[in-house]
């Protein structure tokens, strides 16, 4: 964060009704896969993954618990299929996410989130069967038209009719989404046929072995950590939007994967690898847009790649503002005030 404020500026909105919804849950759920096996699960082309314990991070010995914020349902008489899984997940109570994204864009306007092709599980505290129920019968939702099953599990599809603003992000027209339920507790979503049949499979075999892309920067980290981000960047599109220099490092500083995950909840000190070729300028920009040092203590080293460390507040038992709505900027959210 920089000292004109430019990063509460761009991400104060996250904290707004109906932005945070996945941050929500209280209590905690046995069936919780472990943090791998929802990394494992984010299908090939997923640029970024973040998961997060909800019940962690929300619970009364949490340094962040005040950055979570109750969202509010959409409130709509008839949904669509992102907006009625969204609502009934609300309600549920969220004890882990894990969003896998990729393909991040600029806000189409000022007010909104910019969209991504986004993968996401959630697992919560409460049933989801009337969901489930909802889903088979078409009852209340607008544009379900299609339905498969994968391993033994039911998939439903559905169009968005228009464009629409859901409090999150832009609904295109003709935009396809993929919901499933493999137990009362557990929902998964993909905007891909491929990707929420690769997800499916995944779960079902528990597969945990870290991707490829992600595994050489998560190493020194602990995975099962309450947070944890991983992101391997995609080489820089020739006519990229400058705009995004906010918040993806610029071409200069040759970035290419980035770690943080935060080992224990009651403190803010945070473990940070990043892979980067000019690895001063890179810091420079993560310090300028995020972790300003006037807030951290970088005590990081160099290695053959990059650098890794620790990220120590500078006053021990605080938090900086906004820590949890950085987290998700450092995921890869586009937001724009």
């Amino acid at each position: 964060m920089n000292a004109d404020g430019r990063f509460r500026r761009y991400l104060t909105l996250l904290a707004l009704p109906g932005l945070t919804l996945h941050w929500l849950g209280y209590g905690a759920f046995a069936g919780t896969p472990s943090n791998a096996v929802l990394i494992a699960a984010m299908p090939p082309g997923t640029e970024s993954v973040i998961v997060q314990r909800v019940s962690t991070l929300k619970g009364e010995n949490s340094i962040v618990r005040d950055d979570y914020y109750e969202a509010v349902p959409t409130r709509l008489t008839c949904k669509n299929i992102k907006t009625a899984v969204r609502d009934a997940t609300y309600q549920a109570s969220v004890v882990v996410s894990a969003w896998g994204a990729s393909d991040f864009r600029m806000p189409p306007d000022t007010g909104m989130t910019g969209n991504y092709n986004e993968r996401a599980i959630y697992v919560v505290e409460q049933t989801l069967a009337n969901l489930r129920k909802q889903l088979e019968a078409g009852r209340d939702i607008e544009g379900l038209d299609g339905r498969f099953d994968v391993a033994g599990v039911r998939v439903f599809r559905g169009t968005i009719d228009e464009e629409s603003f859901d409090g999150h992000t832009m609904n295109s027209a003709g935009e396809t989404w993929f919901v499933a339920i493999p137990d009362d507790h557990t929902v998964v979503s993909a905007e891909s046929r491929a990707d929420i049949v690769y997800m499916l499979k995944s779960l079902k075999e528990k597969r945990s072995a870290i991707p490829r892309r992600w595994r050489a920067i998560g190493v020194g980290h602990n995975l099962d950590s309450p947070l944890v981000i991983l992101r391997q960047y995609p080489p820089p599109k020739k006519n990229r939007d400058p705009d995004m220099d906010m918040f993806v490092p610029p071409p200069d500083t040759g970035t290419t994967h980035f770690a943080l995950t935060l080992p224990q909840v009651r403190s803010a000190r945070m473990r940070i690898s990043i892979k980067a070729k000019n690895v001063d300028k890179a810091i420079d920009w993560y310090k300028d847009e995020f972790l300003d040092e006037s807030e951290y203590v970088w005590n990081v080293k160099r290695t053959d790649a990059g650098v890794t460390g620790t990220l120590d507040p500078k006053r021990p038992g605080e938090k900086p503002d906004s820590l949890g709505l950085r987290w998700v900027a450092l995921f890869g959210a586009c937001v724009m005030l």
